[in-house]
This record gives C-alpha cells, structure tokens and sequence, in this order.
C-alpha cells in the first residue's frame, strides 16, 4: 500500500520528496503524466495525494479528475 502518490515532472523536486519519503518511512509513488496520477490514487484510495501545480501535464485538470 502506497502512503502518497505525487504528480511532479521535476527530475529534483522528486528526488527531494523520495529523500523525505525514505526518511520518514512513508511509501511514496510519483507520476509524470495526468492519467498515471489517477491510476495510481485509484489504486490507492486512501493515499495522501501531491500534485505540483507547475507540473507541464495538466496539473489543475489532474485536481478537478481525482474528485
């Protein structure tokens, strides 16, 4: 079971939010694109979910679709 599924296309901020992940002891599964994003939290219903609103593949859509 994944703790937090993350939308983030930056290569860095991923890396920094894995690095907190490990630290902490929280799963957590990053996706690059919309449609990932909302496999990975319907898998995952009880998910914190983290979208970057600077993310290039439709950040607000992302948001509107996983209500």
């Amino acid at each position: 079971m994944v703790d937090v599924v993350a939308l983030v296309d930056d290569l860095f901020f991923q890396a920094k939010l894995r690095e907190t992940a490990r630290q902490t002891g929280i799963t957590l599964e990053t996706a690059a694109k919309t449609e990932q994003l909302l496999a990975a939290a319907a898998a995952n219903p009880a998910a914190l979910v983290i979208v970057d609103l600077n993310a290039m593949d439709g950040a607000l859509e992302a948001v509107e679709q996983l209500n």
